[in-house]
């Protein structure tokens, strides 16, 4: 071993002299808690907006208070705008693209409403939804979330009760009437105190619905506070019910292979949160749990690599900042972000793909408990989450680098040689696009069977982390 660290330290230093005789070569080495922060890359928005989607042409849709919507291109130019529709004093809380184009949007004034409109706007029907369930707390509906199910109609969720504790499910036909309601969702029999707030929704595809929640159960001796997912047959029949202990889920995505993504943060026994991915299979059972530095996350997109992207926020200082990981299909991380933006809290509520990166929408974090997140701050991020003009690749290191590689460019194989060799040595192979390829214990990099072009090492010795681009050319 000590042979093998000399051996390592001499090369290091052939390769020093190697460089000094070829200074045209470039390596550019960056460490990875090193980030640049950019303003100009971040849009805050005058108003603030409920909700942001992204429509099949490739342009978004906002919606605001008063059903006011606008619609905007992949430059977010406005296309049109339409506050004069034909309802006022209600509250739209969602909306949701249709397969022939049209919105369809949920919300409520003093009952529940679906909203039917047109591509630009324009009400084509309204329907007041027959969901206020007889039983315990019944009353008070607010619908939190709506989807457009396989066979044409609609799936939706929502909280009711005085202090919105209880929670339902129901499904409507292709014209907003209600086929079935359950409310049946986890209500306990012995608490005295129990609040049950349903999150998300997502369907299989076989036409079953899954409904994730959050919920909270006090008796005079304990507090449980738990996630659960709820998955219900086509027919509203219960299917199964899980509960995951000390999980905060936000959003779920039923991916390809009927198997859920979930974002979530988790509270450990002193009350501290950190951000929280899971996958479950479709009996709910756990495929893998990562915890990572963030408080949480708010959403979870599926990317067209099979690679996952969660967004939520991190702390730092005494602010959060907006936060993202990518992970690949296993839930290990390919990387992390975190974009700073002002002194006040932010997080990320929502993720779009374009052709060569992401639009991320966020939001200044409001202390009024009750009061909905909005939208008021947008930030355009390259396909490694960095602000496209201020990506760090561009920039040399903070600090001095403890190893190199050589040769670089190289044909096929590349070593990488450091100073001081540590147990926690392993090395990443990533793509251009931040695509993991695969990961070697040694300090060996073989990628002969990888097409020429450029690709990244993320290097992890004695604790440190640190990322160098390796050009191949034959």
């Amino acid at each position: 071993m000590i042979f093998y660290h000399m051996s390592i330290y001499r090369k290091g230093q052939l390769f020093y002299i190697y460089c000094m005789k070829n200074l045209l070569i470039a390596i550019f080495c960056i460490s990875i808690s090193f980030s640049v922060y950019s303003q100009n890359c971040i849009e805050d928005y005058d108003s603030q907006i409920n909700q942001v989607v992204k429509t099949s042409d490739g342009n978004f849709v906002y919606t605001s208070n008063n059903f006011t919507l606008t619609k905007v291109n992949s430059n977010f130019d406005t296309i049109w705008h339409n506050d004069n529709l034909e309802f006022t004093n209600m509250m739209l809380t969602r909306i949701f693209e249709t397969n022939n184009g049209n919105f369809v949007g949920c919300g409520s004034y003093n009952a529940p409403y679906i909203f039917m409109l047109d591509p630009y706007g324009d009400t084509l029907w309204i329907k007041e939804c027959s969901l206020l369930p007889s039983g315990p707390g019944g009353g008070f509906l607010n619908i939190r979330d709506i989807i457009q199910t396989a066979d044409g109609g609609f799936a939706l969720i929502g909280t009711f009760g005085m202090m919105n504790v209880f929670s339902l499910v129901a499904k409507t036909d292709q014209f907003g009437d209600t086929l079935w309601t359950n409310i049946n969702l986890l209500y306990p029999n012995n608490s005295s105190m129990y609040t049950n707030e349903a999150k998300s929704i997502d369907e299989f595809s076989n036409g079953d619905i899954i409904v994730a929640g959050v919920a909270i159960e006090s008796s005079i001796s304990t507090t449980d506070k738990y996630s659960y997912n709820y998955r219900f047959s086509s027919l509203g029949d219960s299917i199964w019910a899980k509960k995951y202990p000390n999980y905060r889920f936000s959003k779920i995505m039923v991916d390809q292979n009927d198997e859920v993504v979930i974002a979530s943060s988790y509270e450990d026994s002193v009350n501290v949160f950190s951000a929280a991915a899971l996958k479950v299979n479709s009996f709910g059972d756990s495929i893998w749990i990562n915890k990572f530095e963030g408080e949480h996350f708010n959403y979870v997109a599926s990317l067209s690599n099979g690679s996952y992207l969660f967004g939520g926020s991190i702390l730092n200082g005494s602010a959060s900042n907006a936060y993202l990981v990518q992970t690949n299909y296993l839930g290990d991380s390919i990387w992390t972000r975190e974009h700073m933006h002002d002194s006040l809290n932010k997080e990320v509520l929502f993720i779009a793909q374009k052709s060569a990166g992401y639009h991320v929408f966020g939001s200044t974090v409001s202390n009024f408990p009750f009061g909905p997140s909005s939208i008021d701050f947008r930030i355009n991020l390259d396909t490694l989450g960095y602000c496209s003009t201020s990506n760090p690749l561009s920039y040399n290191s903070i600090e001095d680098l403890s190893f190199s590689v050589y040769p670089n460019p190289t044909t096929h194989i590349a070593e990488v040689l450091v100073g001081d060799y540590f147990d926690d040595f392993q090395i990443e192979v990533f793509s251009l696009a931040g695509h993991f390829l695969f990961n070697t214990l040694n300090s060996t990099v073989d990628i002969s069977s990888y097409p020429n072009g450029f690709y990244y090492l993320k290097i992890r010795n004695g604790g440190k982390t640190k990322t160098c681009r390796l050009i191949k050319n034959m």
